[in-house]
């Protein structure tokens, strides 16, 4: 009895690798136009791959000026933190990784 429950613990292990649940992976910008981030020395994502969040700042430095928006900018070199969608395809840039 011990060893089907292992086998079951085994099947529904590799079921869930097999579906590759959302994951946070770390990337570094490769180039900035058009965005490419790389994984890993054979890993490189292209637009097609990333999705950009829309995160914007309005920042205004007075009374009566036209609000600014200043969004994040990605340049070569940049860590940025990613996470993956369940199947692996595409992945959702959620910002640059930054220090304490």
């Amino acid at each position: 009895m011990k060893q089907l429950i292992e086998v079951i613990k085994q099947v529904a292990l590799a079921a869930v690798r097999e579906d590759k649940p959302t994951e946070i992976v770390f990337g570094t910008v490769v180039t900035a136009q058009p965005l490419t981030v790389r994984l890993s020395q054979k890993r490189i994502l292209g637009p097609d791959y990333l999705v950009v969040r829309a995160s914007c700042e309005i920042q205004c430095p007075g009374e009566g000026c036209a609000p600014r928006c200043q969004c994040d900018v990605y340049q070569p070199g940049d860590k940025l933190i990613l996470l993956r969608f369940q199947g692996g395809q595409r992945y959702l840039i959620f910002g640059k990784e930054g220090t304490l």
